[in-house]
């Protein structure tokens, strides 16, 4: 299934979904799309990334935040970048939210 056609199979339906799951399905990692916790995300999935120095359209995006109690750098959100220019990011707004593509506001990118 090619990009767009997994953009609309995601608007379709967001009960039970969040960023996580829905960026893993848009970006080809899952056949489907879901809700995945930050713990199991990292052990199936972000662990394994790597971080390129270009943006490609159909890359996954992992924003991070550094946590200020123990000073880990942690995921919190992720989308799918669909536009270069100007930058898109096709993400789920938490769970069972909407799939937008903007560009977060708090992202820098």
């Amino acid at each position: 299934m090619d990009l767009e056609r997994r953009i609309e199979k995601a608007k379709k339906e967001s009960f039970g979904r969040n960023c996580l799951g829905t960026a893993f399905f848009i970006s080809s990692v899952f056949s489907r799309d879901g809700y995945f916790n930050i713990d199991s995300a990292y052990n199936k999935v972000l662990k394994y990334l790597v971080q390129l120095r270009r943006a490609n359209i159909g890359s996954l995006i992992v924003l991070h935040k550094l946590d200020g109690k123990n000073g880990l750098n942690v995921a919190f959100h992720a989308g799918v970048i669909t536009s270069l220019r100007p930058i898109r990011i096709t993400h789920r707004d938490g769970l069972n939210g909407k799939l937008t593509a903007e560009c977060p506001k708090y992202a820098k990118i």
